[in-house]
């Protein structure tokens, strides 16, 4: 379906979002291969057993905030599995009671982290002032404390196609 948008449209600024009924691994590597991010929860049980993230009971034993991450060397592709239901009430009680959001597990924004020029490809590194800049993007918890951070994307890189 998305490959027969018009090609005045296409590249999407957007991430797609998967509900947990369809999201699948090889669904979000291919909309990435394509040139569609992808995002959505992965239903455990949908997870190949070479998918290594850590099991909900030692998640919980690590406490509030934990998480576990990893990433696809080959297609770059992130994976991230947050803390059970329990522990996402309790942070999201934790924003309200902090900062008055309502419904909020973590906060992801992006910034721009100067660089040296980069001999090849110097125009995707040049943001819209004139800097040679790395696009990075971060999440963080209720308490400040940065959960993952992305910074595979170039400084012309738009903050929602990251």
């Amino acid at each position: 379906m998305l490959d027969n948008l018009r090609d005045d449209i296409k590249p999407l600024l957007h991430t797609i979002y998967f509900n947990n009924l369809f999201t699948n691994i090889n669904l979000l590597t291919d909309s990435e291969q394509r040139g569609y991010g992808g995002s959505g929860t992965i239903r455990e049980n949908r997870l190949p057993k070479s998918c290594n993230l850590l099991p909900k009971k030692e998640l919980e034993k690590k406490g509030r905030g934990a998480f576990d991450y990893i990433r696809d060397e080959n297609t770059g592709t992130g994976w991230i599995k947050f803390p059970t239901l329990d522990k996402k009430i309790a942070t999201k009680q934790q924003f309200m009671a902090n900062y008055r959001f309502t419904g909020c597990i973590g906060c992801i924004d992006c910034t721009h982290v100067s660089e040296i020029a980069p001999k090849d490809e110097e125009h995707n590194y040049l943001n819209r002032k004139g800097f040679h800049f790395k696009n990075v993007q971060l999440i963080c918890n209720s308490n400040l404390k940065i959960l993952a951070v992305n910074a595979r994307h170039a400084g012309a890189t738009h903050d929602a196609a990251i």
